[in-house]
């Protein structure tokens, strides 16, 4: 009786184990207008249609940020600090989501939360086409006539050019012009001073202010 009792309880355990498995999708079925939601600090949400094999969760939010983490079971699909309006991308099975941090919630009284959604980069092109912009910046600063002030000190356009391509493949997650712009080519990482232009008449200007009229 004991060891039919055993065979009962394994043969449910395998059954239980090969529902989560057939419920598990090789994609995240995410809506096209995106899956929105709340997450308190320290506390962590299952992403839908992933059988509880991914996972989102924050750490506690502090000076207006948070560590955002989504892992696949053992594995680490992404892990950075994100804070309100700041998108960051991640890959599950060889497909791209992002995630944006719509609003993180520091509360006197009670647990502090956030708000979150995630969706689906479903048009490669769309992603093809911001990549292709900051490209086209890039080769814009690389051909143009001008110096490039970083940190004080003067660098060629084809040097100014390197160094913003070397920050760029250092974060992955940056997909867009804006953010490239914002991020990446706009100041400096370590000191945050602003990068600058000399033009050639001498006039030096912000280099955001010649990223955008670059661009008109």
């Amino acid at each position: 009786m004991f060891r039919l009792f055993c065979l009962l309880l394994f043969f449910s355990f395998l059954s239980c184990r090969t529902n989560k498995e057939e419920n598990k999708q090789s994609i995240l079925l995410i809506p096209e207008s995106g899956f929105s939601f709340k997450l308190h600090q320290r506390d962590y949400i299952e992403i839908p249609s992933s059988a509880g094999s991914v996972i989102c969760q924050i750490d506690d939010i502090t000076m207006g940020q948070t560590q955002l983490t989504i892992s696949n079971e053992d594995k680490i699909l992404i892990s950075k600090s994100i804070q309100p309006k700041e998108t960051l991308v991640f890959e599950y099975s060889e497909r791209q989501y992002q995630i944006i941090c719509e609003h993180l919630e520091n509360r006197i009284l009670g647990n502090d939360y956030g708000h979150f959604s995630i969706q689906f980069l479903t048009n490669s092109i769309r992603l093809d086409s911001e990549i292709e912009k900051i490209e086209d910046l890039l080769s814009k600063i690389e051909k143009a006539d001008l110096i490039f002030i970083r940190n004080g000190k003067e660098y060629s356009s084809h040097d100014a050019s390197a160094h913003l391509r070397t920050k760029w493949k250092q974060s992955p997650e940056i997909v867009n012009l804006n953010d490239f712009i914002d991020k990446i080519a706009s100041h400096s990482s370590t000191t945050n001073k602003p990068y600058q232009v000399k033009m050639k008449n001498g006039v030096i200007i912000n280099a955001k202010d010649w990223y955008i009229l670059s661009n008109d």
